[in-house]
């Protein structure tokens, strides 16, 4: 068996599982396994290419920026798009709550109560 964090331990039912499913949790597990210890070994190689070969970091640094700047902006409002969607597939769910009615209606009364101030205002 695999050395499992305790937090997974915590989320995940063991009691209540076949042997397929075991051995896919334990694929699963190996893969996260993985991706932590090549994100280890990047870091590690990052940080002695920072002290033994500095031209070439940051070369390397400049080039991953340079490609995520890229790619950020051939993705044009992705994360605008994204909170957009959410909160479109959350509208009914909101509304039914009442959550919406409520903020909503104190956003409304209180843009209401400045315009009536500025009116007000500008009467006088």
């Amino acid at each position: 068996m695999l050395n499992i964090h305790p937090a997974i331990k915590l989320c995940v039912n063991c009691c209540f599982r076949t042997r397929l499913q075991e051995k896919q949790f334990e694929e699963i597990c190996l893969r996260i396994l993985n991706f932590k210890q090549h994100s280890e070994d990047l870091r590690d190689q990052m940080v002695t290419m920072k002290t033994d070969k500095p031209k070439v970091y940051f070369a390397v640094v400049m080039g991953s920026l340079t490609l995520v700047a890229w790619i950020g902006n051939c993705i044009d409002n992705l994360l605008l798009t994204y909170l957009m969607v959410c909160f479109i597939v959350m509208l009914p769910g909101l509304r039914h709550k009442g959550i919406l009615q409520k903020y909503l209606g104190s956003a409304i009364k209180t843009a209401r109560e400045t315009i009536k101030g500025q009116s007000k205002a500008k009467r006088q």
